[in-house]
């Protein structure tokens, strides 16, 4: 789904994109007569759940967060986004009381292992409805701005190959998994089962710093719903001659 174009600064291209979003999200529901939706987490993702309605919803919906919602950052938190769209929906609503990335890869562990995060994350592996943003493998990423992941954390994941990130997740320009301690720390749902074409996974990212990101996370089939702006079509478009 192409948004019109517009202004192409950061703020405008965020709510045109969430704007379209949220009206395209709300048509997919309001088509079900039952769903669980998966949400992620992101700028995007936030200003969306302040645009969806709802209203034509009238199916059964169940809402699960996709990563840890203990955030520095309460405007991106994945608990009130997701609590913003179920409450409008009227919907149950699953939560990870847990931080989206551990220090280390056992205190990932140790979450990970609670009755009741595992029972919310197996939830949202199950989602049929997923709703993302795409990030990208730099230091204006909110993840690093915010101070999830340090400096060093993104030295190594671009010498790795890293061009951005689902779900926290970092892969490189064909979409294949960075092998990282970064990877280990994350509290949420894994890309493989985010990567199934059962499942509708709606992706919402697009400016010019993301095209490469936005690029492999479709050949890898991480997406199957695009909601990008014009530019950045015209770009990935572009990428497969």
């Amino acid at each position: 789904m192409v948004a019109p174009l517009g202004p192409h600064d950061g703020e405008h291209l965020r709510t045109t994109l969430a704007m379209a979003g949220a009206a395209y999200l709300e048509r997919r529901l309001a088509a079900m007569p039952k769903c669980t939706l998966g949400i992620g987490w992101g700028n995007t993702t936030a200003t969306l759940a302040d645009y969806f309605d709802g209203q034509s919803v009238t199916g059964k919906v169940e809402i699960v967060s996709l990563l840890g919602n203990l955030m520095l950052n309460v405007s991106m938190n994945p608990y009130i986004m997701a609590e913003k769209i179920a409450r409008k929906l009227g919907a149950s609503f699953y939560s990870i009381w847990a931080p989206v990335i551990a220090q280390t890869k056992e205190r990932a562990e140790v979450f990970k292992s609670e009755p009741w995060i595992k029972d919310v994350l197996d939830i949202g592996r199950r989602a049929d409805v997923i709703l993302i943003s795409i990030g990208e493998a730099a230091k204006s990423a909110s993840i690093f701005k915010m101070g999830y992941l340090c400096h060093d954390d993104l030295q190594r994941l671009i010498a790795k190959g890293a061009v951005g990130d689902i779900l926290c997740r970092y892969f490189d320009a064909r979409g294949r998994i960075i092998d990282d301690e970064v990877q280990d720390r994350v509290i949420g749902i894994p890309l493989e089962a985010v990567c199934d074409p059962n499942k509708l996974v709606i992706g919402v990212a697009g400016g010019s710093s993301k095209v490469k990101a936005v690029h492999a996370a479709l050949l890898k089939k991480y997406i199957n719903v695009l909601v990008t702006d014009e530019v950045t079509a015209e770009d990935l478009l572009r990428r497969q001659d």
